[in-house]
């Protein structure tokens, strides 16, 4: 008789440096879609399943991405980015394209998580760092002709690599990218608890 794994949907498993999450578990076994890759699933059968968690390249993380959810809110005085101040929101969401931007490079085998594979890459990094700022909220207001542009340096392979590994232990969430120095300053809640909770649940759904 086969095992049968029951999974939640905010499990994670590793397998082969893959990271996966559980989209849908019946009978016949499960669809996984791949962390950091929206729309990239994997079919397993409870066989292929039951197979694979006694690999020892493979690891089940359960509840995960509750666990690092949670982590980060508790952690960050925001719950939203649209909270921050337009300066640190506009910081926040290219650090989060440049992560994104490097899990897609990675994903792709176009770089790893060393100093040297990052300089060879860090032109390309920097195109699609861009690309996803220009396609996202940090994008810049219509520029008129012959305006200036600034555009943000990417810094060394150590910090980069640093705000990857944060924002993969939490849950792939840019509140894990908020600077430290937003941390300091006037702390002090800015509604009361019952509204917090009335927020918290309209961000959940």
């Amino acid at each position: 008789m086969t095992l049968r794994f029951r999974f939640s949907n905010s499990d994670m498993i590793t397998t082969a440096g893959v990271a996966m999450r559980p989209l849908e578990i019946d009978d016949k076994g499960g669809t996984f879609e791949r962390v950091g890759q929206p729309g990239i699933t994997e079919a397993f059968s409870h066989q292929e399943l039951a197979e694979m968690m006694r690999r020892p390249d493979t690891t089940y993380f359960a509840g995960y991405f509750d666990r690092a959810t949670q982590e980060a809110h508790r952690d960050k005085p925001v719950q939203v980015i649209s909270e921050l101040s337009e300066k640190t929101a506009r910081l926040v969401i290219w650090r989060k394209a440049v992560c994104d931007a490097f899990l897609a490079l990675e994903a792709a085998g176009l770089v790893k998580r060393t100093q040297r594979a990052y300089e060879q890459a860090k032109a390309q990094l920097a195109s699609v760092t861009a690309r996803l700022v220009g396609e996202g909220a940090a994008a810049f207001a219509k520029i008129r002709p012959g305006k200036e542009i600034k555009t943000r340096k990417l810094p060394g392979s150590r910090t980069v690599l640093q705000w990857v590994r944060s924002y993969q232990a939490a849950g792939y969430s840019a509140l894990s990218l908020i600077p430290a120095t937003h941390l300091s300053g006037n702390r002090s809640r800015r509604w009361c608890p019952k509204a917090e909770a009335l927020m918290n649940q309209v961000i959940e759904i």
